[in-house]
């Protein structure tokens, strides 16, 4: 006698499971960089683009914080193994004891290149794809499109504004 709303019931839970993020997690970083003589002209300018782009997320209600290096370094060990439990172990004291690098700690054993298109890092396959668009803007639905993909991927990009006449000139001899 309750099969009608069994069977409402069951096609919301279908629903719900096909709007779900399938337990993926995402996380987001942003790096900026600035052309510069040093740190200390760096510094103070790199500071101001911090604050200002915590400030545009803070308006946006978006959680964020900035990431110091030991932070950063786990990130990248964490992207270097992947499917990994290896836990990071890195300390700043750890380097003029060691002799190591930074690049020591996060580095994997191995990369395998030996195949066209793909590489291999333990026993994950990876492929890198690069995409240039010549656009005089990004839509933001591009944007989320690819970071809603459901798969384990990194997505770097890299977006540098271009001098107006230097993108026509650009354009023009694309064309030709």
């Amino acid at each position: 006698n309750y099969n009608s709303v069994r069977d409402e019931f069951t096609g919301m839970l279908k629903n719900q499971i096909a709007k779900s993020n399938n337990g993926i997690e995402r996380s987001k970083y942003i790096t900026f960089g600035i052309p510069a003589e040093g740190i200390t002209e760096a510094r103070p300018r790199l500071e101001r683009v911090e604050a200002d782009v915590m400030g545009n997320f803070k308006r946006l209600g978006v959680p964020s914080e900035p990431m110091d290096g030991r932070a950063r370094l786990a990130l990248l060990h964490s992207q270097m193994h992947p499917g990994s439990r290896e836990a990071f172990r890195f300390s700043w004291k750890d380097i003029p004891q060691t002799g190591l690098g930074t690049k020591d700690f996060i580095a994997p054993n191995s990369l395998d290149f030996r195949q066209s298109r793909t590489f291999r890092i333990g026993q994950y396959w990876g492929a890198v794809s690069y995409l240039q668009i010549m656009a005089s803007e990004l839509s933001d639905k591009l944007l989320a499109e690819i970071l809603e993909l459901d798969a384990e991927m990194t997505v770097t990009m890299h977006i540098q504004t271009v001098d107006q006449l230097k993108a026509i000139k650009t354009i023009k001899g694309k064309i030709s």
